[in-house]
């Protein structure tokens, strides 16, 4: 049975916490970022951005571990396919778009 997480059940707004930590190199490797940096990437208060990692987690889209320096976060199988979902979506409605 597959118990991956459809994109569906994710709301817009983590689509933009997930991407952000893939444009810093979690899907590769564990990173480092505070719940503060992140916020500045996000344009959120830093509570929103704490928020976020928690769903994120509790949805199993990311592994996290809490250190006094910050957050060590890597994405996980199922948060890459939630992306990948997400950018097959937009691909497919956007060339769809512009053959009308």
């Amino acid at each position: 049975m597959n118990n991956q997480i459809s994109a569906k059940r994710v709301k817009p707004y983590l689509w933009f916490s997930l991407y952000s930590l893939l444009e810093n190199g979690a899907a590769s490797k564990p990173i480092r970022i505070s719940t503060v940096e992140l916020s500045k990437k996000l344009g959120e208060s830093q509570q929103s951005a704490s928020r976020h990692l928690q769903l994120l987690e509790e949805m199993g889209l990311i592994n996290r571990s809490i250190t006094p320096e910050g957050s060590l976060i890597r994405i996980t199988e199922s948060g890459i396919a939630v992306l990948n979902e997400i950018m097959n979506g937009l691909r497919r409605n956007l060339e769809e778009d512009r053959t009308e």
